[in-house]
């Protein structure tokens, strides 16, 4: 069973240069053309009437991905029989399961009824991964396997690539609000980036703690002791934070009229709706001035500029004696960029003019080989209308999932697939010592023995080997409900398997 996306695979007409959207196509296709009987699953929204019913869902798959794919009409125990009883199909397709109350309850019957006859389970909605649903986390506990499709690990990839620090400087760009349920992801990025880009409704707050004067109306109430500590934080760490210094601003009582007002000057009865020429200067300033070179300034060979990022080198004859000057170079920094959030301040759900001169220099540097992250829906479609190379950039449409990363939380889609990818078994997230000696139980049955022992031996950690896997589902369960910490259950068929896997590796 793959659960695949449906905001990627189902939008109106597909870029199939986009990474995400060809990995997430591969997934599938790589399945079926390796043998594999394939059962796609995944919910989707019914606001474009061509597309409510599965029969129509299932003609579009059929004609992205080039095979039949054929609509199952029911989600039962015997779904397996069900698909063997259609006929001239390649690929199978389950109901909406947005339909289903049961699917956001994460149901255990409802999740054993969507696993029916399913030995593997391929999660490949990332941007679900958040949330706790019977498709993506209860599946996994009636499946042999469990692991990520393509375009699944690849956002977990973006996820490491963001939370990375690098020699380059590391600057982030947040807009959007709500900083008090953000407070700790901000935290996060004000201890590993060099510089804070604040561009949304959050921007008010940050400025209200640096001490600037802010209308009351736009302040997050009891948003104050946060801001403060991020701006604590990066005062502690020298990092420059910018905010914005001008606003368009707009007034009821003159539709269609806006008025540009500085970021401390902003009258009665007008409201913020895009950033304003002066911040945007600040910003290309910041993002475009250079600050490391190849060669270190002062260099024997080279007479360089700080302001301009302009070097002149000289040849030296053998005495050291400058001869003549050998070209001009031009350093820039290669810097590090998450965007991440909107650019806007009104209800407004079209980007703002300030959003696309931000994804206009975003396109300048990417072409300058710097490493540039962007997430968010809005911040994405800007990119891709902007962009002259969109595919340079590294996107993740779900800002949710980020910023759940960001706040250092575990992602529930990502805890349910098995450990043991990619065939490494991380002992610490098995033990919550994993320095004690280890003892193993082969053919351990219902697992009352090695619990015994485990509530009674503390100083030392269990491994239980069994090939039935109802006694190794309901003794997991023992575990999970007695809160041991030392000791653990595996089924004997997946370890084997995992060990020639290892094997093969070392081959």
């Amino acid at each position: 069973m793959v659960r695949f996306d449906s905001t990627l695979l189902l939008q109106g007409e597909l870029d199939h240069r986009t990474r995400s959207i060809s990995s997430a196509l591969f997934t599938i296709k790589y399945l079926y053309e390796a043998g594999a009987k394939v059962l796609l699953a995944s919910d989707w929204d019914k606001s474009n009437p061509k597309l409510t019913l599965a029969e129509s869902i299932a003609d579009l798959l059929s004609s992205i991905l080039q095979y039949k794919v054929v609509p199952v009409h029911s989600v039962c125990c015997n779904l397996a029989s069900e698909m063997a009883g259609l006929e001239n199909a390649d690929i199978f397709l389950l109901e909406n399961l947005s339909e289903f109350k049961e699917e956001v309850a994460n149901c255990s019957n409802f999740a054993q009824k969507l696993s029916s006859g399913v030995d593997i389970f391929v999660n490949d909605s990332f941007s679900q991964c958040h949330k706790i649903l019977a498709s993506t986390v209860g599946v996994a506990r009636f499946t042999n396997s469990r692991m990520a499709g393509f375009h699944f690990e690849e956002g977990l990839c973006q996820l490491k690539k963001v939370a990375k620090t690098s020699s380059n400087p590391y600057v982030a760009v947040i807009g959007g609000g709500n900083l008090f349920d953000k407070a700790s992801a901000l935290h996060f990025l004000a201890s590993r980036c060099d510089g804070l880009i604040f561009v949304g409704k959050m921007s008010f707050q940050i400025m209200h703690a640096m001490g600037l004067s802010v209308p009351l109306d736009f302040l997050e109430l009891g948003a104050l002791k946060e801001a403060l500590d991020i701006v604590h934080l990066a005062r502690d760490r020298d990092i420059q934070i910018l905010y914005p210094q001008d606003f368009w601003c707009k007034n009821d009582r003159f539709p269609g009229k806006l008025e540009l007002f500085p970021a401390h000057g902003i009258l009665d009865g007008w409201v913020p709706v895009d950033l304003g020429p002066l911040s945007l200067d600040e910003i290309k300033s910041l993002l475009t001035k250079c600050k490391r070179l190849g060669h270190s300034p002062g260099c024997k060979d080279c007479i360089y500029d700080k302001l301009t990022g302009e070097g002149i080198w000289f040849i030296y004859g053998k005495e050291g004696t400058r001869l003549l000057p050998l070209y001009n170079l031009f350093f820039f920094v290669f810097w590090k960029i998450l965007w991440i959030g909107t650019v806007k301040f009104s209800g407004s759900d079209k980007h703002t003019n300030g959003a696309s001169k931000l994804a206009q220099m975003l396109d300048v540097l990417c072409k300058r080989k710097c490493d540039i992250t962007v997430v968010g829906n809005m911040a994405c479609k800007v990119i891709m209308q902007e962009s002259t190379g969109a595919s340079d950039f590294s996107m993740v449409a779900n800002a949710s999932v980020v910023w759940e990363f960001l706040k250092v939380r575990k992602l529930p889609g990502v805890m349910a697939l098995d450990r043991a990818y990619p065939f490494d078994i991380n002992w610490n997230a098995t033990y919550c010592n994993a320095t004690q000696p280890l003892v193993v139980d082969i053919g351990s049955g219902n697992g009352l023995f090695i619990l015994g022992m485990a509530r009674k031996r503390t100083d030392l950690n269990f491994l239980g080997l069994e090939i039935n896997e109802k006694l190794v589902r309901r003794c997991l369960d023992s575990v999970q409900r007695s809160g041991i910490k030392n000791g653990n259950r595996e089924n004997l068929k997946d370890l084997l398997l995992l060990s020639m896997l290892s094997i093969l590796k070392l081959k």
